[in-house]
């Protein structure tokens, strides 16, 4: 790899990452204020400091998601550029994620000091608070980074698509002679929607952590496997389409989620 293509690699790994930033943020925000209005409306009363310990597992998971879209970033980047994932990508997110926790641990002890700044009260048991969670991001993620690094070495050691010798035809895999694609209601396509599905999945699995969403766009991706005609095909699409986009980790996907599948409507159902 020369000096080029590592500059370009860089590049799309970095507007990846920061493309998905925003809707990380947005859902941790959305997050922390759900748990709020559910502590009032139990009568546990509002929750006024920032760093209250109830607030801990949400911040948690939302360093993971950082350290996952980061990862994605540097994969994704590797795929589009047709290259094999190799020990850079670990060596760049394990340097990500000591400066991610640096910069996460003194920005925690800067919020405890700003509010007891703000409020005069005394300062020591906010930065207390605040050492304790930046020990928990560093613990969890301790033990995060190892099940990353597994998937590296995954994706290091996966043979490339379509190695059986089909082809790539509009983003489908077509087995036999591509020009079946355009010779009419005749033609033979051998395209596998279980296979199509089985790939969102995974790709589902990789990057959501909340069983309950996995388990709602699994059952909508099941009832496609099903669908008898076009209409209620793309009925199923649109739904899971609009249930993915409620999940931050997969915004960047769904484009090519509902491209992929609106293809094998086309493709499969003609008419």
């Amino acid at each position: 790899m020369n000096d080029e293509q590592w500059k370009q690699l860089q590049h799309y790994s970095r507007n990846h990452f920061y493309g998905t930033l925003d809707a990380l943020r947005a859902k941790k925000e959305k997050d922390r204020s759900a748990l709020s209005k559910d502590q009032l409306a139990h009568g546990f009363g509002l929750i006024l400091d920032p760093l209250d310990s109830r607030f801990d597992e949400i911040e948690v998971e939302h360093f993971k998601a950082e350290l996952r879209a980061y990862m994605n970033g540097w994969l994704e980047a590797y795929e589009v550029k047709r290259l094999v994932p190799d020990e850079r990508i670990w060596k760049e997110l394990c340097s990500f994620k000591q400066q991610s926790l640096g910069a996460r641990k003194m920005s925690l002890c800067q919020t405890a000091s700003g509010r007891a700044n703000r409020t005069g009260i005394n300062p020591a048991p906010g930065i207390a608070r605040a050492e304790a969670l930046g020990q928990e991001l560093e613990r969890s993620s301790h033990a995060f980074m190892k099940l990353l690094h597994c998937e590296i070495e995954k994706r290091k050691n996966m043979k490339p698509n379509a190695s059986d010798g089909a082809q790539i035809v509009n983003n489908l895999t077509i087995h036999g002679n591509a020009t079946n694609v355009a010779m009419g209601q005749s033609a033979t396509i051998h395209v596998s929607i279980s296979n199509l599905i089985e790939t969102i999945e995974a790709e589902i699995g990789s990057r959501l952590q909340d069983c309950q969403e996995k388990t709602e766009l699994g059952e909508i991706l099941e009832t496609l496997r099903h669908s008898q005609d076009k209409p209620s095909f793309l009925e199923r699409v649109n739904k899971f389409v609009g249930t993915a986009k409620n999940c931050g980790e997969l915004v960047l996907l769904i484009p090519k989620w509902a491209q992929d599948l609106h293809n094998y409507a086309q493709a499969h159902f003609p008419h």
